[in-house]
């Protein structure tokens, strides 16, 4: 009987270890320009009155206002891409998935998880798209998430090539 009780904690703690892994994210904020945003890692915990919480340490929660934050990153491993930023221009929220595709609209809701309102429950993205449709999206489906403008204080348009300086 104790030799199937090693092979269940191994399993168990590598499940804890993958649920955890899916409420990690970075999150981008302040600055006058993305070039100029902190950047914060940590366990996501929820999106409450206007502010995101977001666990750095057992003693370090940051609350980060919705409004200065840039982008969400759920998928530490998915590269940010020339096009990505391009996509993600203009005055929509932009949600991009792990599997390549992309939705503009709004941000609804932030759900679920540990440290949230919800926390028995998986936590979701809750995302209204341009035509108005709602759909909840598993955060374990979610590359980041951009709620400004990434080009908005840009030295040059990224739609055009950057100047070349002149000999």
């Amino acid at each position: 009987m104790r030799w199937m009780v090693a092979p269940l904690l191994v399993l168990a703690a590598a499940l804890a270890g993958q649920a955890a892994a899916q409420d990690q994210a970075e999150v981008t904020w302040g600055g006058a320009s993305v070039l100029q945003a902190r950047d914060a890692s940590g366990e996501f915990e929820d999106l409450a009155h206007g502010h995101v919480y977001l666990r750095v340490s057992l003693h370090d929660q940051r609350r980060i206002p919705l409004v200065d934050i840039w982008m969400i990153t759920f998928d530490r491993h998915a590269r940010l891409t020339l096009d990505d930023v391009k996509t993600a221009a203009g005055p929509e929220h932009v949600l991009f998935l792990r599997d390549g595709r992309h939705v503009k609209g709004r941000l609804a809701a932030i759900e679920g998880g540990p440290g949230s309102s919800r926390p028995g429950q998986p936590r979701v993205v809750r995302f209204v798209g341009t035509g108005g449709a709602e759909a909840a999206y598993p955060v374990r489906d979610v590359a980041r998430l951009f709620l400004r403008d990434p080009t908005d204080g840009f030295p040059y348009d990224l739609k055009r090539p950057p100047p070349r300086d002149r000999q």
